[in-house]
């Protein structure tokens, strides 16, 4: 089956209303088309305006159609492409690794605000560390953004740290090998006891926050993303405390913590932080004004409970 490019463009985006997950269904076929055709979104949403009548071959076609086809069935459309954008970057995502949110956009420029105040100029290395890093999305952009920075990428998940590797290698071709000096993987059970006291400057986290019996769940993040990434027990509290604990022993005095968190959850890791003993415990808003991280500091004195 040969079908025009423009009709295609129209058959997708028409197929992709009212699918699990999709709220802008006439990018969604740029994308996923383009990602086919190998060309850019913008490249085909012009092509779409001006009514390409381009022909295109019948496995072509037949490829588009079986990703569609995902897609309408609630698979991310990260996982069928590959990648996902975060902070203008592309990194490569895959099945069983968490799919970084923009949202943990807003606490990485935190990071690299309080960062490029503090280590900008420092003769000393300033160690920071990715906590569930996933694909390594916010870890890396640190790294790339602060050049003082030398970063680890913890998770306890080996196919995560497969997809970090992949990212930092990716990366080291366009930043250099020095680069590759400045970062690594780090295989850690997060919820066990901290192993390195006072060993970083900077830590950011993004636990499992979700309670497994919340129904307001989408049912594609419970069908595709990896379950030990997203849910926790204790009503999703477990692992944010827990890793509080660890951040707290690991963190050097005078450093910096930040954590994503359940929007609902704000109050809680508040009081936590501040029980533990951190300073200076402030909330960051994501785009729709909920309460999605928290900052504190490690106080330089002995007021903290480790």
């Amino acid at each position: 089956m040969v079908m025009q490019l423009n009709h295609l463009l129209r058959t997708v985006t028409d197929h992709l209303r009212g699918a699990p997950g999709v709220i802008n269904p006439n990018w969604e076929a740029c994308l996923l088309v383009g990602f086919y055709l190998q060309r850019g979104p913008s490249q085909l949403l012009l092509s779409s305006m001006l009514g390409s009548r381009e022909e295109l071959q019948e496995h072509v076609c037949q490829s588009i159609l079986e990703g569609l086809e995902r897609r309408r069935s609630g698979e991310p459309l990260a996982y069928i492409l590959g990648y996902k954008e975060f902070y203008s970057r592309v990194f490569h995502v895959s099945p069983g690794v968490f799919i970084p949110r923009p949202e943990s956009e807003l606490l990485v420029e935190r990071a690299i605000h309080w960062c490029r105040s503090h280590a900008t100029g420092s003769t000393e290395v300033w160690n920071v560390a990715d906590l569930g890093c996933g694909s390594g999305a916010i870890g890396i952009t640190i790294a790339v953004e602060i050049k003082e920075c030398s970063v680890t990428l913890i998770d306890n998940c080996p196919k995560a740290l497969e997809v970090s590797l992949r990212n930092i290698s990716s990366f080291a071709n366009r930043e250099g090998k020095a680069f590759l000096n400045r970062i690594k993987c780090l295989l850690m059970d997060l919820n066990q006891p901290a192993r390195f006291a006072e060993q970083y400057h900077m830590i950011l986290a993004n636990p499992p926050y979700v309670d497994d019996a919340d129904p307001s769940v989408d049912p594609w993040v419970r069908q595709f993303e990896p379950h030990h990434a997203v849910f926790a027990t204790d009503s999703g509290f477990f692992c944010v405390r827990k890793w509080l604990e660890w951040a707290l022993i690991s963190l050097k005095r005078g450093g910096w913590l930040g954590i994503e968190h359940g929007c609902q959850q704000g109050p809680m890791v508040k009081c936590e932080m501040e029980r533990l003993g951190f300073m200076d415990v402030t909330p960051i808003y994501d785009y729709h004004n909920f309460w999605r991280h928290t900052v504190g500091i490690k106080p330089n004195h002995g007021n903290s409970m480790i």
